[in-house]
């Protein structure tokens, strides 16, 4: 989210995994890279990953519960909500993430496509 004050609010994510969002947790990352103000709120277990990277923001966490991995550069308040019940828990649940290309192996093949492209067009002048 690219802002410089930033919430996200949830009101799906049950404690009983049953929600649908549940089924996503796994590969859903929050990124607050700018925001001086970041916020996670709502009724709901917050499902995913938040990454919070402003050295200068201030991070406020409002849900019952939040089952994924919290990584923040300061210190973050959390403020039970009415919402909010004994047993409620914060998970640190890893993500499975999905497969990435990398630039390296990207750059590689352009580079063997480039070669070959200038041998057939080398070979097409001499023949």
């Amino acid at each position: 989210m690219l802002a410089p004050t930033a919430t996200a609010v949830t009101y799906t994510g049950e404690l009983t995994d049953e929600g649908p969002l549940n089924r996503l947790r796994e590969r859903l990352l929050w990124n607050f890279p700018d925001a001086t103000s970041a916020g996670i709120g709502g009724t709901a277990q917050f499902q995913g990953s938040v990454l919070v990277g402003n050295p200068a923001s201030t991070t406020t966490v409002t849900v019952p519960g939040l089952a994924g991995r919290f990584f923040t550069t300061t210190p973050t308040t959390t403020t039970p909500t009415a919402a909010a019940r004994p047993g409620d828990d914060h998970d640190s649940l890893a993500g499975t993430g999905v497969d990435v290309v990398r630039p390296a192996l990207v750059g590689g093949l352009l580079l063997v496509a480039g070669a070959t492209a200038l041998t057939l067009v080398a070979r097409r002048r001499r023949g």
